[in-house]
């Protein structure tokens, strides 16, 4: 759109007036909404913060996998799938084994993505 102002041309884009009573209420609904999904949303800081989470679980579940043989070939790491998750991977000798593993990690948002090599 172009506006004349006396004898010089303006580009004019879209301007909204608020009312000076709603300026403030409307800016801090856009700051704590820009806030949170910065902290919640499908963003680094979340993945990071997941991730830090993860590192300190990670020997819990090293450790009680560690306390059965039956787990000595399966490893716990950090990975940045889902924003920061906990993975654990590896060789157990059968189903049975399998089905153990499964038992010892579940938890909220526990995806389980468990087979066997004859699979």
């Amino acid at each position: 759109m172009l506006a004349r102002a006396g004898t010089a041309t303006a580009l004019v884009g879209i301007h909204i007036e608020f009312p000076s009573r709603l300026r403030l209420p409307f800016l801090l609904a856009l700051a704590t909404g820009l806030a949170l999904y910065v902290w919640f949303g499908d963003t680094s800081v979340r993945q990071q913060r997941w991730m830090r989470m993860a590192r300190t679980h990670a020997p819990v579940i090293e450790s009680l996998l560690r306390a059965e043989r039956a787990f000595d070939h399966v490893t716990v790491g950090v990975g940045t799938g889902g924003g920061g998750t906990l993975l654990v991977v590896g060789d157990v000798a059968g189903k049975e084994d399998l089905q153990r593993l499964g038992l010892l990690l579940p938890g909220p948002g526990h995806q389980s993505r468990w087979s066997t090599s004859s699979e």
